[in-house]
């Protein structure tokens, strides 16, 4: 913890004269980057960290714990060591980030389906799990009749796809694009005015998280602010993505799909200076990919609390368009039942503790 205060303490403004110098035998205070991707740790941090402040100094420990004591009183009227986990995010803890300047209700949902038999049963059921309101969360469907014979013909259609939300909406406004591999098991309108619309400007493009390994992003699940800037940058992706699918492979800095090209240019802009430089963060990952799930161990898994569940896999190239489809949709069955029988757990647990202390107080009341 101490030595990252310190580390924590030298990640500045370049210009910033206030810097405390706390890294021992260090020269003058300089800003830190990720080692292999030269990014600026703040910009990680944004990424990663929505509620992360950078101190400008390293703290004591006991300075520390008063300032969390303060804050955790001024933030849910709370004393320390008082549960804040009842009640929903936006209740429990209300941190004011700015709100927007024009309040969206609701937020366009875009997502994408083909109109093949195996398609349209995907579709279906991505329809029928999404829980929000329409005065909150109002899907829209874009459906295309072109045949997919190749994993990469979706190159195309998705940049369009994109630039269709963002173009139909007004400038500033945010638009949720969702791919349809995904099934969706809680309210999404609570994440959405916490981690995107309560920003306002802070952010251009918030991404669901792809891995637990990374901070890499994943295009499956995101939040678009509409501006030309962010139309600017889904263009050249998908010019750059659809010339990849056509053979493409010397024309640009960056051969791949339209992911491998994001998530690149975010760790390492000056790779592709061809696309404008966005604010970006991501989603927790409540908003789960298959990867992530993956990747915990059984320890630290707790199926009730996904929002949501993207299969993120089986996209490659090499893949027949229909089996990954099949598999997808098979996979997304069981992270349903997965959920609905890990929420069913917690319950019938909950009934049990609330019948035991009932009869405990009953047996209580009888002693004299």
């Amino acid at each position: 913890a101490a030595a990252a205060s310190c580390v924590t303490a030298t990640r500045l403004a370049k210009n910033d004269s206030t810097i405390t110098q706390c890294v021992p035998n260090a020269s003058t205070p300089h800003e830190l980057h990720d080692a292999t991707h030269r990014v600026e740790l703040g910009q990680l941090f944004r990424g990663c960290l929505g509620e992360a402040k950078i101190l400008r100094r390293a703290v004591a420990s006991e300075e520390a714990r008063i300032w969390h004591t303060q804050a955790l009183r001024s933030l849910t009227g709370l004393d320390n060591g008082q549960s804040v986990c009842d009640g929903t995010l936006a209740e429990t803890i209300k941190i004011d980030q700015g709100s927007p300047e024009n309040p969206q209700e609701p937020v366009p949902l875009y997502y994408l389906a083909h109109s093949d038999n195996g398609s349209v049963t995907m579709r279906e059921a991505f329809e029928k799990a999404i829980v929000d309101h329409p005065s909150e969360i109002e899907p829209r469907l874009v459906e295309i009749h072109a045949n997919q014979t190749r994993q990469k013909d979706r190159y195309g259609p998705k940049g369009s796809f994109i630039l269709k939300a963002l173009a139909e909406n007004p400038i500033n406004s945010f638009v949720l694009i969702a791919d349809i591999d995904i099934r969706i098991f809680q309210p999404l309108a609570e994440y959405i005015q916490y981690y995107v619309l309560n920003r306002g400007r802070q952010v251009d493009v918030v991404f669901q998280r792809d891995d637990d390994f990374s901070i890499n992003a994943n295009l499956g699940f995101m939040a678009l602010r509409c501006t030309p800037e962010v139309q600017r940058y889904f263009a050249t992706v998908a010019k750059m993505a659809t010339d990849y699918a056509a053979g493409s492979r010397s024309k640009y800095p960056v051969n791949g799909g339209d992911q491998k090209i994001v998530n690149v240019h975010l760790k390492d802009p000056e790779r592709i200076p061809s696309l404008p430089r966005l604010r970006w963060a991501l989603f927790p990952s409540e908003l789960m990919t298959r990867s992530i799930d993956q990747q915990r161990g059984a320890l630290y898994k707790d199926e009730s609390l996904n929002v949501l569940y993207h299969v993120n896999d089986f996209g490659a190239n090499a893949i027949d368009p229909d089996k990954a489809r099949n598999t997808k949709v098979s996979l997304l069955d069981v992270s349903e039942r997965q959920y609905r029988n890990k929420c069913a757990f917690f319950k019938a647990q909950r009934v049990e503790a609330s019948n035991a202390a009932k009869q405990l107080a009953a047996a209580n009341s009888l002693i004299p």
